[in-house]
C-alpha cells in the first residue's frame, strides 16, 4: 500500500509501517499521518513514533507509584507518610513524562517547582500548577525524616493534587484517562 501526501510541497511518498492490528489512518496536520492502535499510537511520518519509549516508561513508574498509594491507603492504620511520598512521586514522574517527550532535558531532582519552571515555558496552560506542586514538594524528602509527619489530611490533599495531575497529563499525552484513586 503505497500512500501519498497532498499537502507536500512535491508528491512525496509515504510507506506505511508493518502492523499487526486493524486500525484506522487519519491525517493529523499538513504532512503527517497517522494509525491508532488501542491507547497508543503511531506517526507514519518516516520512522516518527507517538510516544517515546522513555516516555512511557516514566508513565509506567508514575503508575507504580499510583499502585503502591492505593494499596497503602487500604491499610490498617493508613500509612500517611508513605502515601504522601508516592503521590509526590507520581507527578514528578508525570511531569519528567511530559517533558520528555516535549525534547526538553529531563533533570535528576526531585524538586518540582524546578521541574515545574523547565516547562512551563512551553505550556503557559500550567502555571498555575505551582500552588498544587508546592503543596507536594516538602513530600519529597522531608516526610522521609524524623520530625514531619503527614495526617489524614494531608495525604488526600495529596491523592487530590496527584489525581489531578494524572487526569491533566495523561491528556496532554494523548493517552485514555483512568479512574482517580479511591
Amino acid at each position: 500500500m503505497k500512500l501519498t501526501n497532498p499537502f507536500a510541497s512535491r508528491n512525496t511518498s509515504i510507506l506505511p509501517l508493518t502492523w499487526i492490528s486493524s486500525s484506522v489512518l487519519q491525517r493529523i496536520c499538513i504532512g503527517v499521518w497517522r494509525k491508532g492502535i488501542g491507547s497508543c499510537e503511531k506517526q507514519w511520518a518516516r520512522a516518527r513514533f507517538f510516544m517515546t519509549k522513555l516516555t512511557m516508561e516514566w508513565v509506567r513508574k508514575a503508575e507504580g507509584d499510583l499502585a503502591a498509594v492505593r494499596k497503602l491507603r487500604k491499610g490498617k492504620p493508613p500509612l500517611h507518610d508513605e502515601i504522601c511520598f508516592h503521590c509526590q512521586q507520581a507527578v514528578e514522574k508525570y511531569i519528567k513524562a511530559f517533558m520528555q517527550e516535549l525534547r526538553l532535558p529531563v533533570p535528576r531532582t526531585h524538586d518540582l517547582l524546578r521541574l515545574h519552571n523547565l516547562f512551563v515555558m512551553h505550556d503557559s496552560r500550567m502555571k498555575p500548577w505551582r500552588r498544587k506542586l508546592r503543596v507536594l514538594r516538602r513530600y519529597a524528602v522531608d516526610i522521609r525524616y524524623p520530625g514531619f509527619a503527614a495526617n489524614a489530611r494531608q495525604s488526600k490533599k495529596a491523592m487530590e493534587i496527584a489525581d489531578f495531575a494524572r487526569a491533566e497529563l495523561r491528556r496532554r499525552l494523548k493517552l485514555r484517562q483512568l479512574p482517580s484513586l479511591p
